[in-house]
């Protein structure tokens, strides 16, 4: 993985960030750090959208893509049901379709052998890259790890299974019966087989994060502003940098570039006072969503509705969700809604790898699905490195162009 040790080249310039999530404002930070000029542009909020509301993980454990083998069949199986953490937005536009199309092409075991050491590496430098920032500001950053909880003794099995082929990236992981999860969460009764803990994954807040990282690009001069991207905002610009999650497709094409792209729609809350407090943070294998512990509270997060970009709540995913807590945790059986449910847009390409790459002085990051959270500082350190190294060159899995 020669190119995530690149040292950075010399040169700089004027780059205009188009989006100002994590992508866009972890850009903008590693640019500034190497001497740019930096301008970030966010047509809605920089204190809204998947970068502040998401379930606030790290994760190494999440090394196989989207795409592959197995994933069809697990749709096909949800998709009757309306309350499942996975489904389409229905009517099919001819742009999902085509998104789909191409997914089930990419949901083979050699697209995982090829993507999963990638995705591994990725993960890991962006964790460290997380361990420096917080040594800049503070966003709760925690070393417990993340579990696998499972209730059927085949799923564990095959989570053992994955621990397993994680040593083979530099992931350490270990099987525990459901009396080591509850030893792990004092006071907390689980109704689960076991789990796999992933020991390298890390938690976070991500709304002190991007709080955080939004101060520190402001310190270091660069320029946020609130508005509609236009042509004058780029026509001065040496480097472009594409970070428009969900909405990238349509910017890309006004840059004549095709990035096949839906979003992953998803809902969160935080319970403020749970009846019982989990202390590390764990992904509820067959339901697929995620809670972590925070200090605002107990926040969960899941579900994948395939679709155009909507902020619609569908309440039946809620429902769902809502239903899965209490299979896992009995205490907390009967949950009424929450006041306040978040929605957001994960940016998800067919083949379950991230837009990354440079075209001319166009410089796409995007497409990073349920992992953007955790591959934001090595995405931006990256992306600073292509500004500065026009002929560097990321594996191909990567490239904007990949076909």
């Amino acid at each position: 993985m020669d190119w995530l040790n690149d040292v950075p080249g010399s040169r700089t310039g004027r780059a205009v960030i188009l989006g100002g999530g994590i992508m866009g404002l972890t850009s903008a930070y590693y640019l500034l750090k190497q001497g740019w000029e930096v301008e970030v542009v966010e047509p809605n909020s920089f204190s809204q959208g998947c970068s502040h509301g998401n379930g606030g993980m790290i994760v190494p454990s999440h090394f196989v893509p989207l795409a592959a083998p197995g994933m069809p069949q697990m749709g096909v199986r949800m998709l009757p049901n309306p309350t499942s953490p996975f489904g389409f937005r229905m009517p099919p536009s001819p742009a999902m379709i085509r998104w789909s199309l191409k997914f089930l092409k990419a949901c083979t075991p050699e697209h995982v052998e090829r993507c999963a050491p990638i995705l591994a590496a990725l993960h890991l430098a962006s964790r460290a890259e997380f361990e420096k920032l917080a040594h800049q500001f503070s966003f709760g950053l925690e070393k417990r790890g993340l579990i696998m909880l499972c209730r059927d003794p085949k799923v564990l099995e095959e989570e053992a299974h994955l621990g397993e082929r994680a040593a083979e990236y530099g992931v350490k992981t270990k099987t525990l019966n459901r009396q080591e999860v509850e030893a792990l969460n004092p006071g907390v009764q689980y109704e689960v087989v076991g789990g796999v803990h992933f020991l390298d994954d890390r938690q976070l807040d991500p709304a002190l994060f991007m709080a955080g990282l939004h101060q520190e690009v402001l310190a270091l001069g660069g320029r946020l502003r609130v508005g509609e991207w236009t042509p004058g905002d780029t026509e001065r610009a040496d480097v472009i940098v594409l970070a428009a999650g969900s909405w990238t497709p349509e910017v890309a094409a006004r840059f004549g570039l095709d990035l096949p792209m839906m979003a992953g729609k998803g809902y969160g809350f935080t319970l403020p006072n749970p009846p019982e407090s989990p202390t590390v943070c764990s992904i509820f294998t067959e339901a697929r969503f995620a809670m972590t512990p925070m200090a605002r509270g107990l926040r969960f997060s899941g579900t994948m509705e395939i679709g155009e970009p909507s902020f619609e709540v569908n309440e039946r995913r809620v429902q769902g969700i809502l239903e899965s807590i209490g299979e896992y945790l009995p205490a907390f059986r009967g949950l009424t809604r929450p006041k306040d449910v978040w929605v957001g847009n994960r940016p998800v390409t067919p083949d379950g790898m991230p837009y990354l790459g440079r075209v001319g002085r166009l410089i796409v990051a995007s497409g990073h699905g349920m992992m953007g959270l955790s591959l934001g500082p090595i995405t931006g350190k990256l992306v600073a490195a292509l500004a500065s190294q026009p002929e560097l060159r990321l594996p191909r899995e990567l490239r904007p162009l990949r076909r």
